[in-house]
């Protein structure tokens, strides 16, 4: 019985990892189209330089929405406002790089160049922001499910307890797990509110508020690993009755 237990209640839900939301390896500096201070470049350059620059936040821009309509764990409000942030973000520099190619004033095309960055910062606060709500729902999904695994081991003890059964150490391996759960929950459910509404005029001084997103998420990701072990030892101590 325990055994079925193991293979049936378990499936899915010890298995379920959030991803891991490395903002610090995944996000790029920004890197401003312009060339080291005091390099000469003709017009063409500086226009070249600039539709690369755009080029590559376009092709980020693409894996972001993919990962957002793949990823199964996104909630149906989180996915609709990434999906959105996204599409903006690439209809404003698709319409940018346009401008900028078009441009004949040297000092209009180097504040068109400069927005590149400033107007949209992709790498500095684009990626994070879909990575932190992404992880936050991912580690979200997986309190849900280890919440099903923690009622069916309950009714295992229950029924162990009923039939005379000496069930303290399952029930307070068990009792602890419920606490790490409520921890990820805990952790988790505040990140994307805090994250989806921040802009890009108001970099850097609203780097801090990614940060303490990246360090829930962390808070999070123990929590998770921690209830699944304290998961596996529930049915141990349980095979062990």
């Amino acid at each position: 019985m325990i055994r079925k237990l193991s293979a049936a209640a378990l499936t899915g839900a010890l298995l379920l990892v959030a991803p891991t939301t490395a903002m610090a390896s995944t996000v790029t500096a920004a890197r401003t189209p312009d060339a080291a201070p005091g390099a000469r470049r003709d017009v063409g350059t500086v226009k070249a330089r600039a539709h690369a620059a755009i080029a590559r936040r376009l092709e980020t821009l693409a894996r972001l929405a993919a990962r957002v309509r793949d990823n199964q764990y996104v909630s149906a409000a989180h996915r609709s406002a990434l999906g959105d942030l996204l599409a903006a973000q690439t209809r404003g520099l698709t319409a940018l790089d346009a401008k900028i190619q078009a441009d004949t004033d040297l000092e209009t095309l180097k504040a068109d160049v400069k927005s590149i960055v400033t107007d949209y910062r992709v790498y500095l606060l684009t990626v994070p922001k879909v990575h932190l709500v992404i992880g936050a729902d991912t580690e979200l999904a997986a309190a849900a499910k280890l919440d099903e695994v923690a009622a069916r081991l309950q009714a295992k003890i229950d029924a162990a307890r009923a039939a005379g059964k000496d069930v303290s150490a399952a029930q307070g391996h068990l009792d602890a797990m419920k606490a790490k759960v409520a921890e990820v929950r805990s952790a988790a459910s505040g990140v994307a509110d805090a994250v989806l509404p921040l802009v890009p005029q108001d970099y850097p001084a609203n780097k801090p508020t990614l940060e303490a997103g990246q360090a829930s998420l962390k808070t999070g990701r123990a929590a998770v690993q921690s209830a699944r072990e304290l998961a596996r030892q529930v049915v141990a101590d349980l095979r062990a009755l």
